[in-house]
Parts: structure tokens; sequence; C-alpha cells
């Protein structure tokens, strides 16, 4: 019997079977093979998915954290310290603290002129007509070099300024120079500032007096 009385065949292969059961068998062979070309490549593939690495990031340990506050803390306890021991020093060797930051920081010569009532208790308060009315300035040089120092006295009041006095004097380089001024009052019951001016420069001071 040919192939051509075959009712039977393949789809996969085209094989003819005279009879169901022929493809049936047929079928069975099929399967079998195809199962156990498969199999070994689902294993691989379940291999490869178990071992397959996870790309979640693991949790950062929790004593490195403690380390770094720790250290944090300990950093800050130190500078308090300092700070309390170099307040205690401060008070109890004021003096010594003084000097020691005194000659360690460098300082720059200054040159600056001095001008002051040497005996404020002493200028008067009230100024009479008849009488003197003497007080006192004093002019130091700190300039670096001898100075000439040109100096005006002035009374001022509701009535006006005036001048009393206007004059020079050379003042060697670190020595100082003292001046008696007389305040001559022109109107009684008038209150009169006196001011001592060295022109040209911006030293001035000042006081307050009533006449009588």
């Amino acid at each position: 019997m040919g192939e051509r009385g075959a009712k039977h065949v393949c789809s996969h292969c085209g094989a003819k079977f005279f009879t169901a059961e022929g493809l049936a068998a047929h079928f069975a062979i099929l399967k079998q093979h195809y199962d156990h070309q498969s199999a070994p490549q689902r294993e691989s593939e379940s291999a490869a998915a178990t071992t397959q690495p996870t790309h979640q990031q693991p949790d950062p340990p929790k004593t490195g954290a403690r380390a770094t506050t720790m250290l944090h803390l300990f950093k800050w306890t130190a500078v308090v310290a300092v700070l309390i021991a170099t307040v205690v020093l401060v008070r109890v060797f004021p003096h010594q603290i003084a000097h020691q930051i005194a000659i360690s920081v460098p300082t720059q010569p200054l040159q600056y002129t001095e001008l002051y009532f040497p005996s404020p208790q002493m200028l008067p308060a009230s100024l009479n007509l008849s009488r003197p009315n003497l007080f006192k300035f004093t002019i130091v040089n700190h300039e670096g070099h001898d100075t000439v120092y040109s100096y005006v006295v002035t009374m001022t009041s509701s009535h006006g300024a005036m001048t009393i006095e206007r004059d020079h004097i050379d003042v060697i380089d670190g020595k100082k120079a003292t001046m008696v001024v007389n305040v001559a009052p022109r109107r009684p019951a008038t209150r009169y500032v006196v001011a001592v001016i060295l022109q040209g420069r911006p030293e001035t001071i000042h006081f307050t007096a009533v006449s009588q």
C-alpha cells in the first residue's frame, strides 16, 4: 500500500499515516523529543534568574552614622572647653593676659597731639567782671617731630563770639606745653562757651561758665 492511500498527515513534518493511531504515536514521539530539548533551556533560564544579582542598595551601616555624630559632639565639646578656659584665664590673670596680647600683636607707632585741661576741676564756673578768671590748657606733642602749634581761644554767647587770645607755641616732640589764659567777660549774667582751638587741626576743647 503506497502513500496515496494515507489519510493522516503530520502538520509539523508532513509525514503521512494510514491510521489515526499511527499519527497519534508520531505526535507522542515528537512531544517527548521537544520536551527533552526544552528542559535544559528552562533549567538554564531558571538558574540565571536565581543567580541574577539584585540592584537594591544595602542599607548603610548604622555604626558609621553613630561615629560621625560622636565626632561632631566631641569637636563642639572641645570648643566649649577652650572658651571656658579662656574666660577663666582672663578673669584670674587679666594683667598677664593683656600683656601677652600686647607683646604678641604688632603695633605701629601713632602720630597724634593731645589737647586737654590739666585741672578740669579748677575751671571757672563763674566769671567775675572785675577780677581775672584764669584757666589752663595743655598741648602734648606725639607727632614724631617738633611742631609749631597755632591756637586761638574764643568766647561765645547769645550776643556773639569774640577772640580773647591768639598765639602759637613750638613744642618739642614728646614734650608738652601748658598755657594760662584769662577770661574777661563783657556782659553780666551771660552764659559763655570758652573754646580752645588748634588752628589747622581737629583738636578742640571747651567749657561753659556764667558771668556774675
